[in-house]
């Protein structure tokens, strides 16, 4: 009878081994298969951030005509440019941010009719003082955008500031982590394409393109 018992308790031991044995391969076939499929998405995602650079970069080629010889955007012009662009592209607007020295500030500040800002956790507030700025001078669509963008400085959060940087160096555009859009707060991500002096052989962007 002892024997028997023992036997019993061994087919259940067993038993309980080979659930766990299976659990545990099942577990860990469902976790693999769920790597390859978010590896899958991550290549997927990655591929159409790539695709999104690509066409800023084709529709803002030559988009320097739309500066005026000082640097300064001609809003007759960009407004056509940017339309143009948003039409062949998915992008849900269009941005012109020159380069501004501290000492430009007030006078960028007295063409815009309203002081830069800049973001933070609580939302836009007044830009602080620092030597270089990213303003938003120009927008399109206007309407949609304005209120939240123009003005506003793109240097003045870590995140877009590395990827105008990294554009800079570049010579061709670079496209931030994701983050919350400026204009929505909704997730997203910004692509700068920089942008050089037509006139010379300037190797230092005077401005950016973002979408």
């Amino acid at each position: 009878m002892t024997r028997r018992r023992a036997l019993v308790w061994l087919v259940v031991a067993a038993l309980m081994a080979a659930t766990v044995i299976a659990s545990v391969r099942a577990w860990n076939v469902e976790h693999r298969e769920a790597d390859e499929a978010n590896q899958a998405l991550a290549r997927q995602a990655a591929g159409l951030a790539q695709q999104e650079v690509a066409l800023l970069a084709a529709g803002v080629r030559g988009g320097e005509v739309v500066l005026n010889k000082s640097g300064a955007v001609d809003a007759d012009r960009f407004r056509p440019f940017a339309a143009d662009v948003l039409r062949r592209t998915a992008f849900i607007g269009l941005a012109y941010a020159p380069l501004v020295a501290a000492t430009e500030r007030k006078e960028v500040e007295a063409d815009l009719g309203r002081p830069l800002t800049e973001l933070a956790p609580t939302g836009i507030r007044p830009a602080a003082d620092r030597n270089e700025y990213a303003p938003v001078t120009a927008v399109v669509p206007r309407r949609e955008l304005e209120a939240s963008l123009l003005g506003l400085d793109l240097l003045s959060e870590p995140t877009r500031r590395d990827a105008a940087r990294a554009a800079a160096l570049a010579g061709e555009p670079r496209m931030t982590a994701p983050l919350a859009e400026a204009s929505s707060g909704k997730p997203g991500a910004t692509i700068f394409s920089p942008v050089f002096s037509s006139e010379g052989q300037a190797t230092d962007p005077i401005g950016f393109f973002a979408a």
